[in-house]
This record gives C-alpha cells, structure tokens and sequence, in this order.
C-alpha cells in the first residue's frame, strides 16, 4: 500500500485533536454558562466573555485543522478497511459529526463578536460610571451615557444562542467522536 499523507504522524495528531476537543468542550460549555447567567441577569465578568470566546474560536480552529490533517489517514485506513464493512452506523455517525461540526464554527465566530461588543460595552459603561459618580454634579454627563450592555436583550438572546450552540455542537462531537474511535482506535 502506498504512503499516506502524514501516514505516520497519525498518533500525535490523533491526540492533538483530542486535546483540542478537551479545551473546546471545557470553553465553549464555560461560555454557555455565562450566556446563561447574563440572561438570567445574574452578575458576570464581562472580561470572561471574551476570553472563553477567544479560547472557543482557537480551540475550534485547532481541533478542526488537526481533524483535517488526519483526514485521509482516516478515510483509508479506518473508514475503507474496516467501519465501512463491519461498523457502516460507526461510519455514518463519523459523516454526521462532521457536518454538524461545520455548523459549529460559524456559531463559535458569531459568540466571538458579540462577546467582545458587549465585553467592550462593559467596560466603557464602568468608565462612564466611575467618571460619572466624581461628577455627579453635571446632569447632562449623564444623559450621554453608555447604556448597560446587558439592556438589549435581543444581543443577549443572540449571543446566548451561539454560546449555547457551539457548546452543544461541541459535545455532541466529542461524544460522537469518542464513540467512533471506540469501534476500532485510530
């Protein structure tokens, strides 16, 4: 049989890729939680906002290209010679995991946006606050403030569905994953 694309590379890439898997599930479900905590109006660290979306988007980013890189060692060595014959629901699951996984990464974008917007409204609305209480005095200081970024629920319930989305999408993957490597290891 002739060489595969980084044939024998296949190992390390293989726990590349899981570990890019670990660090998306644990931001992306992070990320979720916190989207849930704003709109249960619960107090957040608007600064975690941006990191756990950060570290999502990254961590999407390498899971997926270490996916990619081990692709076709995948599809002949796994896929054609074995789960195609003795495990077609394995294989099948592989290609829906896949395709869901593509739907992940635009959500993972979409959270990254809207969390830096509203990281960023956080943060001039406690400077306009701080300037604000030393100079209370001045009426019309006040009425130019920046509103609270937690007021426009609509943002909230937007960014809320990409947090939870990418989380759930993520999950779903890994599950999904582990259950297919478990039929025959990589």
């Amino acid at each position: 049989m002739p060489s595969l694309f980084l044939q024998t590379w296949g190992p390390l890439l293989l726990v590349l890729h899981a570990l890019g898997a670990i660090v998306l599930s644990g931001s992306s479900v992070h990320q979720a939680l916190l989207a849930i905590q704003l709109l249960r109006r619960k107090k957040v660290r608007f600064r975690l906002l941006r990191v756990y979306a950060l570290t999502t988007f990254f961590a999407y980013l390498a899971t997926m290209t270490a996916g990619l890189l081990l692709y076709p060692r995948y599809r002949v060595l796994i896929r054609a010679l074995f789960l195609d014959r003795h495990a077609p629901w394995a294989a099948n699951l592989f290609d829906w995991k896949e395709n869901i996984a593509t739907i992940g990464l635009p959500l993972s974008i979409g959270a990254l946006l809207l969390a830096s917007a509203l990281s960023r409204a956080a943060s001039h609305a406690n400077a306009s606050d701080a300037a604000s209480a030393s100079d209370a005095a001045n009426a019309s200081d006040a009425a130019e403030q920046p509103e609270d970024p937690t007021s426009d629920r609509a943002v909230l319930a937007l960014y809320a569905a990409m947090a939870i989305g990418t989380a759930l999408v993520t999950v779903g993957n890994v599950v999904a994953g582990l259950l297919v490597t478990s039929v025959r290891g990589a």
